[in-house]
C-alpha cells in the first residue's frame, strides 16, 4: 500500500467529523451534533491534520478557526461524502424492491383474481415486501403513478408511454359477451 492510500484509508473515517466542523466551526458543536466527547472530537482534527500534514484548525482566544488549508479541503470532503450518500441510497432503494415496500395501484377489475395471482407469483421469488394497495379508477391509479404514491399501476387499456410512466402488456384476455 503506498503512503497516499494509506493516509487515504487513514482519513476516511474522520471525514464526517470534518464535514460537520466545517459546518459549526466550533469543536462542542460539532462534538454534540456527532454525539462524541470534545476531546475525541480535538483528537481526531489533531489526527486529521497530521495526517494530512498541515495545520486544519486555529486556536482563536477560547475558540478555533479552520485554516485556508481547511476550507480549501471541505468542499472536497462534502462532495466525497456527498457521493457515498448518493450511492448508498442506490443500494437501499435497490433493495427496497426486494424487502421494503411495494405500493401498487390497480382498477376495480383487477383486484379480484389477476391481482392476488401476481402478488402470489412474485412473493414466490421475493417473499420479504410488503404491499400498499390502492384501488379505484384507471384516470386515478395513472395519477398515482405520475405523483410518485404508487411504484405500479395496473389498469386496461395500457397507458400511452411518457416521459413519466413505462407501459407494458402483461396479458391478453378475451372479451366474453
Amino acid at each position: 500500500m503506498d503512503v497516499e492510500h494509506k493516509q487515504l484509508v487513514q482519513l476516511l473515517p474522520l471525514l464526517p467529523l470534518l464535514a460537520e466542523l466545517g459546518r459549526t466551526q466550533h469543536i462542542t458543536a460539532t462534538a454534540d451534533v456527532l454525539g462524541l466527547p470534545q476531546s475525541t472530537v480535538s483528537r481526531g482534527i489533531a489526527r486529521a491534520s497530521s495526517i494530512i500534514g498541515t495545520e486544519l484548525l486555529i486556536r482563536d482566544g477560547r475558540g478555533v478557526r479552520l485554516t485556508p488549508a481547511a476550507k480549501a479541503l471541505l468542499p472536497h470532503i462534502e462532495a466525497a461524502l456527498g457521493g457515498f450518500q448518493t450511492g448508498l441510497d442506490l443500494v437501499r432503494h435497490e433493495s427496497e424492491v426486494v424487502r421494503g415496500r411495494i405500493a401498487v395501484s390497480f382498477q376495480h377489475t383487477f383486484g379480484e383474481a389477476m391481482l392476488p395471482l401476481l402478488i402470489s407469483a412474485f412473493r414466490r421469488r421475493h417473499p420479504q415486501p410488503a404491499f400498499d394497495l390502492s384501488q379505484g379508477a384507471r384516470d386515478g391509479c395513472l395519477a398515482e403513478l405520475s405523483a410518485g404514491d404508487a411504484d405500479l399501476a395496473l389498469t386496461a387499456p395500457i397507458a400511452a408511454p411518457s416521459r413519466l410512466i413505462s407501459s407494458a402488456a402483461l396479458y391478453r384476455e378475451p372479451l366474453r359477451l
